[in-house]
């Protein structure tokens, strides 16, 4: 019997009850949040907010016109921000609810 370190016995773990993706959606959530305010300012933060995250697909909820704007002519700056923080290609394009 060989022993398995407690990260790889608890990404098994988590990988197995599904429980993974919606840990690394969280994660990608957190970090899209903070290049958001990073872009936008700390003043506007609370007018867009990355909600969710499905197919490769990052949904934004935008309140204001102007941060819209801002963020669409910030487009791949943001995504080229957000998967350089994450180490990985998790994020492909960006959809916005407003």
């Amino acid at each position: 019997m060989s022993w398995t370190s407690f990260k790889e016995a608890a990404k098994k773990s988590l990988g197995e009850k599904g429980i993974s993706a919606q840990l690394q959606d969280s994660l990608v959530m957190e970090a899209a949040n903070q290049i958001l305010a990073e872009i936008i300012g700390q003043d506007a933060k609370d007018k867009a907010r990355a909600i969710y995250l499905k197919s490769q697909i990052l949904t934004i909820a935008v309140l204001s016109d102007d941060i819209l704007g801002i963020i669409r002519s910030t487009r791949q700056e943001f995504l080229n921000k957000l998967n350089s923080r994450l180490n990985d290609n998790v994020v492909q394009d960006i959809k916005f609810l407003n």
